[in-house]
């Protein structure tokens, strides 16, 4: 099938976020002429298949409470297998609203208040509001610019976890600003870290679907035998078909279902 990617779309409209005059003037204070880089998300269209469906669904009329139905736990282990070769099972799945306030409960459930949060900065903004705004101590790993390429300094994070009372790494991959797509080994590197300082790894792979052809995404679950103990993965449709603002988020978690 193929898509119209040349069709404009007047986002200023319709409480867009990003494109509202509003909210530029708001939070920058800048004129409605500025360019607004500021939100990941994409200016195309919907794809047809996804804005008929949610026609097609609300043209039933009711909107009273539901379940989630098993339609929609296969299509996350079939995505999931087809496209990543991840292979979760149905009682490792939760759903979730949204990603920052999906970080929030994490940090809630797994640290206590004082304890260290680790993230590799630069980073997403959320990720640091979710450690101060829980009084856990947030500690910063930063990482390393060669030759126009973000690096991990594995070194500086070991030495944050032996010392800093980490339990928990919130992780960012792809990575968010820079883009890096993190490879096996390093995956494998970091996975080896959490796992000796017994650090539960949290991965937030909601960039994924977005991949230069010439790259391969690897999912943590991949990179390591022993990870899926230790870790959470977060994943969802939003930045890969501009699905933002329906605020969901795939919780995958072996442990999930305790």
């Amino acid at each position: 099938m193929k898509y119209n990617f040349n069709k404009v779309l007047n986002r200023k409209e319709g409480n867009c976020r990003k494109w509202s005059n509003h909210v530029i003037k708001e939070k920058f204070g800048l004129n409605e002429d500025a360019i607004p880089m500021d939100l990941a998300d994409i200016d195309f269209e919907c794809a047809p298949a996804i804005k008929e469906s949610i026609l097609k669904r609300a043209s039933v009329g009711d909107y009273s409470y539901t379940f989630i139905g098993d339609d929609f736990y296969d299509a996350i282990i079939n995505w999931n297998k087809r496209r990543f070769d991840v292979y979760i099972e149905k009682d490792w799945i939760k759903l979730t609203f949204g990603t920052v306030s999906t970080l929030h409960y994490i940090v809630q459930a797994y640290t206590k208040e004082g304890e260290g949060v680790l993230i590799n900065t630069p980073a997403y903004d959320p990720f640091a509001e979710a450690v101060v705004n829980n009084n856990r101590k947030l500690c910063c790993s930063s990482l390393k610019l060669d030759n126009n390429r973000y690096y991990l300094d594995l070194e500086d994070m070991e030495n944050q976890m032996k010392y800093e009372n980490i339990r928990l790494l919130i992780f960012c991959s792809p990575q968010n600003p820079s883009g890096r797509i993190w490879t096996k080994e390093e995956l494998y590197q970091v996975s080896e870290l959490c796992l000796k300082y017994n650090v539960i790894l949290v991965s937030d792979e909601i960039h994924r679907d977005i991949i230069f052809k010439d790259y391969r995404f690897v999912s943590l679950w991949n990179a390591h035998p022993e990870i899926y103990k230790n870790s959470i993965i977060c994943v969802s449709p939003n930045k890969g078909f501009n699905l933002g603002g329906l605020k969901n988020i795939i919780c995958i978690n072996k442990r999930c279902k305790n």
